[in-house]
């Protein structure tokens, strides 16, 4: 997302163009009308095949010019003009009406009012790109039958990668631009994998400087490595914030449908057909008027999926709008649908066929088109939270019984600047006929900020989400949730997983301006990139779960079989290309894969669940303190700590002054079990010996091994990885504890563990923890904390009057 041609001087940009396109354009809309008839052809330019991607080699010595500046960070109250709430009365008022209250529990056991929680099963997870110094990264990728291509952006345009399924690099980075043939690319990449003809899409708008563009290259086969058709669509504004849709109308029309911020909403229709085949091709584009936001840009719908759209169903894309912005009645949906003739556009149009009535949203997070509000650890600037469009992006599947399309955005969940994710499925369940709300949900389990979020669904309507969150104690991570289609509606019920962890703040305000989580085809699971930020720089991974069944490699000659899988995910590795050296079961190539385990493992290629992770920030080692006191005839005293394959892991000595006390310290052992032996040689020949030495060993403070006068080796063994708290009244109660370590907390008087005032809300079936925001929320009456559940410190909220008709 670009600001420049969004600063007020550019807002008369588009009113001077209109002035000057065809008649049949939007100028003979007025603003009333929900129909633009007629559309404006554009020039689009067909520049030939390119050759073959795994056979590029970059040419070190060219320059490639900064085409996207750093931005550090805006200010949003000087260089972005606030938009204020213009209805007061604007709905929600107070907490969100569909805020989920209850959350599957991520351990064993089963969350109140919710099913047992289902497992994501995660599979491969790596780095993805990265530039250091620059922002925002817009990261999108997408998932075909053996491949994965991610973009992202760089100072100088878009990067790409390719990886095959099991995660190995198949390329370099590949500045997008120069691959292709294309000048000064400006980035906002787009990856899209054309599942109906299997082949992949990729794009880049053309650099702000340089003019006004949309950059496209169609793979020429199913192989991503091989040669692509490259076009270029001309478009009379900057095409702002492109996002990418494919349809098909019949099996002799089809398109790719492009949205764009260009004060107005731009829409645009390519010949999806002549692209494939190589084929000079006609685009046109609508647009529709603004509605005094500044920045809005609707969302294409995507088919994905065995069945295709019903016949004659012309494409759609849809544009969210809150009560709160100017001239909006009620938070809602609208669905606009594209009537396209190539040969004609003067018979092409653009309708907004329903506005579809949604649960009441607040998209005012710290203001509208505020550019700061999700807060980081350290004080570090807030982060755009993204609030007035739909997310990349928006998914459709045609089940033959309905239709349904997931989508989602970021919303405020209580009145108080908390950010969460708003999503729904839709659902049609004849066509002709309008969209229903199926379900609906705002998905916030904790005060953490969780934004730009990214939505799927399966084949078996499945559904998963993945976003950013971010908090005063939580870096910028990435994380996950879902839901089974036999979940309760509106509720996400997998327990949320977390992807990446982040490790540091972020330097900018600009954390990207979209995410993407997509279905794959080739193995029924969910792919998922996103934006993580360690002390240094942004980074991105490139990430594969499951839905809620088991998923793995169910081929038994595989070195990574795994034999619970109930679905194979293609995760399959064979013969010592794919594994290294390896047996049957894969023992010499497993390992602990995760590179914040303490046991991590570099040489592991398949992870065997051995992962040891530090609990709540602390360290994968402990310390060592040990101190040695020789007596009179202290002559070679030494020691040594040995692990459990008996090999020396720290040792010290010889001492031979006598009554002299010793003290080393150790802080880089991990826990584990060791055999401490000190050995008090009190001289040769002597004929007696006064044992007057001694010994103490602590670890992180509790003493684990201890000896005074002993004459000659003492040896002990004990082990230092069941440390923890051991009172049962604690918060930090640990059952798995053995050695009570002193590390034990408890909560302030009047207040549970999570700060939370005593006493709960009983609506009859169930209870939930006692909070104002909580018990207005599920329709009671607030009467003040430190109320227990008898008397009801909450009451149902309603008419009391026996002869009303409300009663």
């Amino acid at each position: 997302m670009h600001l420049m041609p969004l600063r007020q001087p550019i807002l008369l940009v588009p009113f001077l163009l209109l002035l000057s396109l065809a008649q049949h354009d939007t100028a003979a809309q007025s603003p009333n009308e929900t129909t633009v008839f007629g559309a404006t052809d554009i020039t689009s330019e067909y520049h030939g095949e390119t050759g073959r991607l795994d056979e590029y080699v970059e040419d070190p010595t060219i320059d490639h010019p900064v085409t996207k500046p750093l931005h550090v960070g805006y200010h949003p109250k000087d260089d972005w003009p606030l938009h204020p709430k213009t209805n007061p009365n604007a709905l929600p008022i107070g907490a969100d009406p569909v805020w989920q209250q209850s959350y599957p529990d991520p351990g064993p056991g089963v969350a109140v009012g919710m099913e047992a929680s289902s497992s994501m099963p995660v599979g491969v997870n790596i780095e993805g790109l990265s530039q250091p110094g620059f922002a925002p990264g817009d990261p999108s990728m997408d998932a075909g039958q053996n491949h994965v291509i991610q973009m992202t952006n760089g100072s100088s345009g878009a990067l790409l990668r390719i990886w095959d399924k099991s995660g190995d690099p198949l390329t370099d980075v590949i500045q997008y631009d120069t691959f292709f043939g294309f000048p000064s690319g400006g980035g906002d990449p787009i990856v899209l994998y054309d599942h109906a003809a299997d082949r992949w899409l990729l794009t880049e708008f053309e650099s702000q400087d340089s003019g006004n563009a949309l950059y496209l290259a169609v793979s020429t086969t199913a192989d991503p490595l091989g040669t692509y058709h490259t076009y270029t669509v001309n478009t009379p504004n900057f095409p702002d914030y492109p996002h990418y849709s494919m349809w098909q109308v019949s099996p002799e029309q089809s398109m790719y449908l492009i949205t764009t911020n260009e004060s107005a909403c731009a829409f645009y229709v390519l010949d999806r057909m002549a692209m494939l085949n190589g084929d000079p091709m006609n685009s046109q584009r609508f647009e529709t008027p603004d509605v005094g936001l500044g920045f809005l840009a609707g969302a294409p719908v995507h088919w994905d999926g065995d069945m295709p759209p019903p016949m004659e169903q012309n494409p759609i894309a849809l544009r969210m709008k809150d009560d709160g912005w100017p001239g909006v009645d009620a938070d809602a949906l609208e669905f606009w649908e594209l009537d396209i003739d190539f040969f004609d556009s003067d018979n092409s149009s653009l309708s907004m066929v329903q506005e579809l009535p949604v649960s009441p949203f607040d998209s005012e997070l710290c203001g509208y088109t505020n550019w700061a509000c999700i807060e980081q650890p350290d004080g570090g600037q807030p982060l755009d939270p993204l609030l007035e469009v739909l997310m990349n992006r928006v998914q459709y599947r045609n089940f033959d019984t309905h239709e349904s399309i997931v989508c989602c955005h970021t919303t405020d969940v209580d009145g108080a600047d908390r950010a969460g994710i708003r999503w729904y499925e839709l659902r049609r369940w004849e066509c002709p006929g309008d969209w229903s709300v199926y379900q609906e949900g705002t998905y916030s389990p904790d005060d953490a900020g969780r934004f730009m979020g990214s939505m799927a669904m399966d084949d078996d309507g499945n559904i998963a989400m993945g976003f950013n969150v971010s908090s005063t104690s939580i870096y910028p991570s990435i994380r996950c949730t879902g839901r089974s289609a036999d979940s309760p509606l509106g509720q996400m019920t997998w327990a949320e997983t977390t992807l990446q962890e982040g490790t540091g703040t972020h330097w900018s305000n600009r954390y990207g301006d979209y995410n993407q989580l997509v279905w794959d085809p080739g193995s029924a699971s969910f792919w998922m990139t996103a934006m993580y930020n360690t002390a240094d720089n942004w980074k991105t991974r490139v990430t594969q779960f499951s839905s809620g069944s088991p998923a793995g490699c169910m081929d038994a000659a595989a070195c990574n079989y795994d034999p619970d899988a109930e679905e194979d995910d293609g995760s399959c590795l064979f013969g010592t290309d794919d594994c290294g050296v390896c047996g049957g079961d894969g023992s010499s190539c497993t390992g602990c894969t995760d590179e914040s385990a303490c046991n991590y493992d570099p040489d592991a290629l398949i992870d065997d669940d051995s992962c040891v992770l530090p609990e709540d920030g602390a360290s994968c080692t402990q310390c060592f303190e040990l101190t040695v006191t020789t007596d009179q005839y202290a002559d070679e005293t030494t020691w040594q700590l040995t692990d459990a394959d008996g090999i020396v892991v720290w040792e010290g000595g010889p001492y031979s002054d006598p009554y002299t006390v010793h003290t080393a310290s150790n802080c880089d052992l991990p826990p584990a079990c060791y055999t401490l032996s000190v050995n008090d040689d009190y001289g040769d020949g002597m004929c007696c010996a006064y044992g007057e030495g001694g010994y103490q060993l602590s670890v992180d403070g509790v003493v684990m091994a201890s000896g005074n006068e002993f004459l000659t080796v003492d040896v002990t063994t004990f082990c230092t990885d069941g440390f923890g708290c051991m009172d049962p009244e604690a918060c930090n109660y640990d059952d798995g504890a053995e050695v009570n370590d002193g590390s034990c907390t408890y909560p302030v008087e009047g207040f549970d563990c999570a700060g939370n005032a005593l006493g709960a809300c009983c609506d009859g079936t169930a209870c939930f923890q006692q909070s104002q925001t909580n018990c207005e929320a599920a329709g009671f009456i607030w009467k003040g904390a430190g109320v227990s559940c008898t008397p009801n410190p909450c009451v149902n909220a309603g008419c009391t009057d026996d002869t009303a008709c409300n009663y």
